[in-house]
């Protein structure tokens, strides 16, 4: 199966804007505004992020259904937080959070996928190719709409696309599925039993998952346990890291780190292993055999780790 993303679109482009009276002193002799902030807005069924701007800091409405504006129009998409300057290039701006009105219209868009699949399937027919239509995507003001597709191998869609915005009259955007993409669509279930945790929160297709995560957790790393069906590293590493990194800076991932009490008892207390599960810290006192054990919180309320000269 091909892995490859092919996009296309089809539309008008607009005029170029014409210069301000007096030229290029003219315009910069104009006020300059604010520095804009950037955030990260979650569009579509994949949940792709786009740098948007807004004017004002939204840091308060993680989470909140926002109306953007794009080079196609207006759409509505999932503010998820802020995106730092450079790399990419912003996609456009926030315009304001969405409401009631705005959803009902989202709704009524999906209202015409029928129509739109029977377009598709049609011109896909006519022009011979190959392509399962999987699901279907509009902007909120209905200029544009994406079609997901899957097809062995690359397909030369630029006469489908022609056909397509020419019946629908949008701007068209192809988007050829990868395996990983399809995940989102069709109801697969995990090893642990449970729905994939990508198909339950899309926000995971934008997040790297690095194997050091299973080293924090002090788990072996074994790519056939602990990759996901889509031969990538669990999602679910993540879930609990920031708890077992907390663990790990204070106690050490090894076993052997010198603690003493806050108190002034000079004996030395070693670490010989932690449970982040259980809330437990084991540890040996001075060539002592015996283990001690403490909770957490109690440990590091009354403990410090020795400092060895360099």
């Amino acid at each position: 199966m091909s892995a490859s993303r092919t996009m296309d679109t089809e539309h008008n482009q607009p005029e170029a804007a014409a210069a301000p009276a007096g030229g290029a002193e003219a315009a910069s002799a104009a006020p300059t505004a604010a520095t804009p902030v950037r955030y990260a807005v979650q569009i579509g069924l994949l949940g792709r992020r786009f740098p948007f701007a807004a004017s004002q800091p939204l840091d308060e409405h993680y989470g909140r259904a926002v109306i953007v504006e794009a080079d196609y129009g207006l759409d509505l998409g999932i503010l998820r937080g802020r995106e730092e300057s450079g790399g990419r290039d912003v996609a456009g701006t926030v315009v304001r959070l969405a409401d009631a009105n705005d959803l009902a219209q989202m709704k009524r868009n999906q209202e015409t996928n029928a129509e739109c699949r029977r377009e598709f399937e049609q011109a896909v027919a006519e022009e011979g190719l190959q392509m399962k239509l999987v699901g279907i995507d509009h902007s909120c003001e209905r200029t544009k709409i994406t079609f997901y597709y899957h097809a062995e191998g690359r397909v030369d869609f630029r006469q489908l696309v022609k056909v397509l915005a020419s019946r629908l009259r949008r701007r068209i955007e192809l988007y050829h599925l990868n395996l990983r993409d399809q995940f989102l669509f069709h109801p697969f279930i995990g090893p642990c039993g449970r729905e994939l945790c990508c198909r339950l929160r899309p926000e995971l297709f934008s997040e790297k998952i690095p194997t050091r995560l299973a080293k924090v957790q002090k788990l072996s790393y074994n790519p056939q346990k602990m990759s996901g069906v889509c031969g990538k590293p669990r999602c679910c590493l993540k879930y609990e890291v920031e708890s077992y990194q907390e663990f790990a800076d204070f106690l050490g991932l090894k076993s052997g780190r010198p603690f003493r009490r806050k108190d002034g008892d000079p004996r030395e207390f070693r670490v010989v292993d932690w449970n982040m599960v259980t809330n437990e810290v084991f540890v040996q006192v001075g060539e002592e055999e015996a283990e001690l054990v403490f909770g957490f919180a109690e440990f590091r309320r009354d403990f410090e780790p020795v400092k060895r000269a360099k």
